[in-house]
């Protein structure tokens, strides 16, 4: 096991990811991010001061570019299931290893739905991509979740 901090060392980054969205596994992602956030609502009673709080809303998003002809075989895969691709949940795994013995970190986004998708078009050298905008029921990152699905979720 790595100590903490780690003095020159080698860091995961891009380009030691590796990532699978619904089973369909490519090397051809542009981009991935997600953030998730739990906001806890105040309970008042008389006074000024806060009595407590609830558990409160829990929220994910996320996004995801792939390159052209990986996003169309990926929507294809997705239609192969339902013609309304955005209906169609899917998981994204996402796996960083920078050395053979170093530790590996994980993130989970679980049963994802397509929000929304853009394409972008300009001259220059950028290959073309294809945006995805996600709806992830809730996220886990290195097995750690902000609010942990319930048994009824």
């Amino acid at each position: 096991m790595a100590e903490y901090p780690q003095i020159e060392g080698q860091f995961p980054s891009w380009a030691s990811i590796e990532i699978s969205v619904g089973g369909f596994e490519t090397p051809d992602f542009a981009k991935l991010d997600w953030d998730d956030s739990l906001e806890p609502g105040p309970v008042r009673g008389t006074g000024p001061r806060k009595r407590g709080r609830t558990t409160g809303e829990y929220d994910a998003a996320g996004s995801m570019g792939m390159y052209l002809d990986a996003a169309t075989a990926f929507m294809k895969k997705l239609a192969l299931t339902n013609a309304s691709i955005g209906l169609v949940p899917f998981n994204i795994e996402a796996h960083w290893a920078e050395a053979d013995d170093g530790p590996v970190h994980e993130a989970k986004l679980t049963a994802c739905r397509i929000k929304k998708r853009s394409q972008t078009n300009a001259p220059g050298t950028d290959a073309a991509m294809i945006e995805f905008e996600l709806d992830p029921m809730w996220i886990e990152v290195d097995g750690v979740c902000l609010l942990a699905p319930s048994p009824t979720t």
